[in-house]
């Protein structure tokens, strides 16, 4: 800056520059000297004072010289500072003037634009501004001239090279160098790059928008598709539950002529052939139904239908009911069967009774198929103290059969799945059972496995959790009746040598196993005695019968028990029990036989046959098919019933109409008026539950109870009706 300007001082006072100061005062002082040499002494006070007041005008110029000095210091040191901030800011910094034409401009700002500084003065901004942006540069600049407040935008500016930029530009306005001129201050930012990075997130946004709606429109024709297919799925499953019912309905009607005709057939007296005959006709009809229940349980449990129950149950009693299952076809190929339950399992839990002795008589009934020779051993067991009332039993069901090899052991529990091709030709069997079986324990909160050895047996066990419910003690666990009685046990049959003389044990008895019969009588030749002797019939060395001829030769009171195969006959003057020997009866013959009570024989209690007892239950029969009204009727008079039979359910109304009966057995599906709605009609006209209604049907699919339960119904037997069954439920109603 040169000296002639003037110098702008804090506070914006302007000063004259120090030459023009010193000149001043100098002449002050010139003329003040020549006026005290001109003038008279008259004046010489006046012009004394007169000199002192110069001294001091030029003491206080020479002050306001000094301060001018330090102002202008600090003016050059803040023009030093403010050219440093502008020539080395990393941004952009043009000054314009207010047609836009570049004052100025920092290095910075020439690189943008890619040109040098002198390159750059004196041209209009606008130039470097796209052609598309001009106008709104135009009104850009309009706006910060005419308002003090800073304005700002994004403009595409132009290098020198024509490669665009996008520029960020703050602007504001200051005085010009004359008066009323103004001038623009701006600040250009390069944003190129964010540009760039916003067009991309664009364009991705535009994409994934894109995308999202074709998802969006794909996932609706999808749902749309899913929604048919759901329909379509909902309407064939009905339709496969419609058919299995009328599968169920049409197979088992004539299964429960076959299996109750030939089951009543087998009561009588036949000569052997024919008892073979019917054995064969009620052995295929067994397989049969138990090939439909597979098929039905499997597709209950496809489709997760499969529903427990929960209800109070005995343990011993649903093990035993599950050994008779199969106890016949056991006893066909002489194997022995038996069962051990230890003394901490409890006596009733809370279940479901019918699944439980489906797994147990699905595992023994395979265990059977696949032995020829040997034992069959279900044993139960409690792996959770009783006291919690949680308990987890564990069963195990062991066989000395063909056993299985190691690479089919996978495949055991898979449905449709056998151990090979050649064993399904030999033992039939649809595959089923075990997967069945699988599902059933998985929901009771078990699991279930095997261990096997290929030619020497296999043992299947499962186990359940199942709360315990308090109950009476045991007749065996509390009766002083049998403590420190011995008992000879005669059986060649090491498990059940083993069993017996456990569960014996436990009753307080002292036993003597002998594992056969010259054993049994070497022990007895040479003076040992014993309160009663259990004897197995079919020892190999002798037998039942005639080791007791050789016992009455040294005891002639010895009171003996005989266990026999299933279906042997023996001399009624003998205390018999059947193999399987269910343990309560074992239990209460020895407690009879040792109590000697005069008017009470064992071999009544054992085995004796009891004569038919007349019941006086008014039943009315209402079945369509003949067949089925004969099995009815000849089952119901073999347990000591009447009943009357009418051919559908109008029938049953008018039946009613002309009397009372204390029992309708009505079928479901019959002619003019089905079983249900005769059941609702009958609920209408006879409101006070008069008369119990037991449905007696062929529909065995999940749900099928409840629906009859529902319609009015008091009770449900499935067909084949078995006789056992209907004896049970008339039984509830007097």
């Amino acid at each position: 800056m040169s000296k002639e300007k003037k110098i702008m001082v804090k506070g914006g006072d302007e000063l004259e520059p120090e030459e023009d100061l010193r000149s001043q005062a100098e002449d002050l002082l010139r003329n003040g000297r020549d006026t005290l040499i001109g003038s008279n002494a008259n004046d010489s006070r006046d012009k004394l004072s007169l000199i002192h007041e110069l001294q001091v005008h030029q003491i206080e110029l020479e002050m306001q010289n000094e301060s001018l000095r330090h102002a202008q210091l600090e003016a050059e040191d803040a023009l030093t500072k403010y050219s440093d901030l502008y020539n080395f800011a990393p941004i952009g910094l043009f000054t314009l003037d207010m047609q836009g034409v570049i004052v100025e401009v920092n290095p910075a700002g020439a690189e943008l634009l890619g040109q040098g500084e002198r390159n750059l003065l004196h041209r209009n901004f606008r130039l470097f501004v796209a052609p598309e942006d001009r106008l709104s540069f135009n009104v850009f600049l309009k706006k910060t001239l005419e308002t003090s407040v800073k304005q700002t935008s994004d403009f595409m500016l132009v290098r020198n090279d024509e490669s665009a930029l996008y520029a960020h530009i703050v602007g504001t306005a200051t005085h010009g160098l004359l008066p009323g001129s103004k001038q623009i201050r701006i600040a250009v930012i390069d944003i190129t790059e964010r540009k760039w990075m916003e067009e991309e997130l664009r364009r991705s946004k535009d994409e994934l928008e894109q995308k999202v709606h074709e998802r969006t429109a794909e996932l609706a024709k999808t749902n749309e598709n899913l929604l048919i297919a759901k329909d379509a799925a909902e309407a064939s499953a009905r339709a496969k539950s419609e058919f299995l019912a009328n599968m169920s309905h049409e197979i088992r009607t004539p299964m429960n002529a076959i299996i109750g005709l030939t089951g009543l057939m087998l009561e009588d007296s036949l000569d052997p052939v024919q008892r073979e005959n019917l054995k064969l006709v009620r052995t295929s009809g067994d397989a049969l139904l138990t090939i439909i229940n597979d098929i039905l349980d499997f597709s209950k449990m496809e489709s997760d239908r499969i529903v427990l129950e929960e209800q109070t149950l005995n343990l011993r009693q649903c093990v035993e009911e599950a050994l008779d299952l199969v106890a016949y076809q056991a006893s066909e190929k002489y194997l022995n069967l038996a069962y051990v339950m230890d003394k901490n399992v409890p006596d009733t839990i809370i279940g479901d009774p019918t699944r439980l002795r489906q797994i147990l008589a699905n595992l023994l009934s395979n265990a059977v198929k696949f032995t020829d020779a040997g034992d069959i051993v279900l044993s139960v067991s409690n792996q959770e103290p009783i006291e919690t009332r949680i308990n987890e039993l564990h069963f195990a069901v062991q066989d000395t059969g063909i056993g299985i090899s190691k690479d089919r052991m996978n495949l055991l529990f898979q449905p449709f799945s056998q151990m090979e091709p050649s064993t399904t030709r030999l033992y039939g069997g649809t595959g089923l059972g075990l997967a069945i079986s699988m599902k059933i324990v998985e929901m009771m909160g078990g699991r279930i496995w095997a261990e096997s050895v290929e030619g020497v047996g296999s043992t299947f066990h499962f186990t359940i959790r199942a709360p315990s419910v308090q109950s009476e003690p045991r007749p065996e666990a509390v009766s002083l009746q049998l403590i420190g009685k011995r008992v000879l046990i005669v059986e060649d049959n090491k498990a059940n040598r083993r069993i017996l003389g456990t569960q014996v044990y436990d009753w307080g008895m002292i036993p003597m196993a002998a594992s056969s019969g010259q054993e049994a009588l070497n022990w007895i030749s040479r003076g040992d005695n014993f309160d009663i002797a259990i004897l197995d019939v079919d020892l190999q060395d002798i037998s039942g019968l005639g080791l007791e001829e050789e016992i009455r030769k040294y005891n002639k009171t010895l009171p003996l028990v005989l266990l026999v195969s299933n279906g042997k006959c023996m001399p009624s003057k003998h205390a018999n029990l059947t193999k399987p020997i269910k343990l309560s009866k074992l239990y209460q013959v020895l407690n009879d036989i040792l109590q000697k009570e005069p008017n009470k024989s064992p071999v009544q209690q054992a085995s004796a046959s009891q004569p038919i007892q007349i019941h006086h239950l008014r039943i009315l029969l209402a079945e369509d098919n003949v067949l089925s009204q004969k099995v009815a009727q000849q089952m119901l008079r073999k347990l000591g019933y009447k009943a009357d039979t009418v051919a559908n359910g109008m029938e049953a109304l008018q039946a009613l109409e002309r009397q009372h009966y204390d029992v309708v057995l009505m079928d479901i599906e019959m002619p003019v008026m089905d079983g249900l709605e005769a059941t609702r009609i009958i609920r209408q006209k006879w409101p006070d539950n008069e008369p119990k209604i037991i449905a007696v049907t062929a529909y065995a699919l999940a749900g099928d109870k409840e629906r009859f339960i529902e319609a009015g119904m008091d009770n449900y037997i499935s067909k084949p009706v078995q006789k056992d069954v209907l004896a049970n439920v008339l039984a509830k109603y007097g």
